[in-house]
């Protein structure tokens, strides 16, 4: 049973992914060019301007609607997933920017930043699922999941900021 909630929950974030991938597409690419710091900058805003926009309608849609959706992509068997569902999304919707900022940080070539930033943040949501694991059962890997890509988010934007003066400008997108 427990098998089958995680596989509804990744399936339901896949779906939130689907335009995330589609900007990564233009995005990786453009990263990899020699770019100055205020270029990678208007791409990544770009990137995160179109990802957000198509992203947070659907994750506020499947948070309010969640027994809706998992009545209607699986079975009213899966409906205690609702319960955590939150966490799956909310962690989804977050990943969205990290990965944003891990294009740019492997197109500047700083692979081996990029890597310590990685296990840092897969190691913090494998240990909070794991000491959570009694209590929440699933929902410990969803609380894992949102913890390590908020502390992914926290470091990747912190250097960025730091090493070329990143800020990201969504607010200017939607004036």
């Amino acid at each position: 049973e427990n098998v089958g909630l995680f596989q509804a929950a990744i399936g339901i974030m896949s779906y939130m992914g689907i335009a995330q991938r589609g900007a990564v597409f233009h995005l990786f690419p453009r990263m990899s060019e020699e770019l100055k710091d205020k270029d990678r900058q208007l791409e990544i805003n770009d990137y995160l301007f179109f990802t957000f926009m198509i992203s947070f309608p659907i994750a506020l849609f499947t948070i309010l609607f969640g027994n809706n959706v998992i009545s209607v992509l699986y079975s009213k068997d899966f409906s205690v997933l609702n319960d955590i569902l939150i966490f799956f999304v909310l962690s989804s919707f977050i990943n969205n920017a990290v990965v944003g900022f891990q294009y740019v940080l492997t197109g500047m070539a700083k692979l081996k930043t990029h890597l310590v930033f990685v296990i840092v943040a897969s190691a913090s949501w494998i240990i909070v699922a794991y000491y959570y694991i009694d209590s929440m059962y699933l929902g410990a890997l969803g609380l894992g999941l949102v913890v390590g890509s908020s502390i992914g988010l926290v470091l990747y934007y912190g250097y960025l900021a730091i090493s070329i003066n990143l800020t990201v400008l969504l607010r200017n997108k939607l004036i």
